[in-house]
């Protein structure tokens, strides 16, 4: 089933404090949708492969495993692997706006993992011919593109990493983008 190669191992996001476990959820999955993460059949529903809740007196334990892939080529494909940990999650109340809202408070311990998978369904390395040419291409002359495919795939981890920051409010480490032209209707 081709090669992978691990290329963001551990891209970690902690946080105790206030928030809604509900909207992170579905940010989380809605920032994967929009930049073109699937599950494993290319489907977006299927994305959460672990689900686990325990209830208990100092709060609840909740555990969630996402992998997603990103069909980029043929020959590459982006893996990202998702794992959540929330401890002691317990519902609250908050004023926001004059309005009170549902909140939970919690601890999230976030892991997200970045794998590159190169020819997936073995198509070069089980072609009559083109198997004896696999590693002189791979390592050779498609190495520009082999980095290049890493790169982006790391972009991807850490664009993710810095958006559940950012929704968290945490600091970030990569700065915001600025609009080359201005606003359409100021000068």
């Amino acid at each position: 089933m081709g090669e992978k190669e691990v290329v963001v191992e551990d891209a970690r996001v902690n946080y105790k404090g206030q928030f809604h476990l509900k909207n992170l959820y579905k940010f989380i999955k809605e920032w994967l949708i929009e930049n073109g993460f699937r599950d494993e059949y290319n489907d977006e529903k299927y994305i959460e492969k672990f689900y686990l809740e325990k209830r208990g007196q100092k709060g609840d334990e909740i555990w969630w495993w996402w992998r997603t892939k990103r069909e980029e080529t043929s020959f590459f494909h982006y893996l990202i692997n998702i794992d959540s940990l929330i401890l002691g999650r317990k519902k609250g109340e908050a004023i926001y706006q004059g309005k009170k809202i549902e909140m939970d408070f919690a601890e999230i311990d976030m892991h997200i993992k970045g794998i590159l998978h190169m020819d997936p369904e073995d198509k070069w390395k089980n072609h009559p011919i083109m198997k004896f040419f696999y590693k002189k291409f791979r390592f050779g002359m498609f190495r520009k593109e082999h980095d290049l495919h890493k790169d982006l795939l790391r972009d991807y981890i850490y664009r993710l990493h810095d958006a559940i920051k950012k929704y968290l409010e945490l600091r970030t480490f990569y700065k915001e983008m600025k609009i080359f032209r201005p606003e359409k209707g100021r000068w």
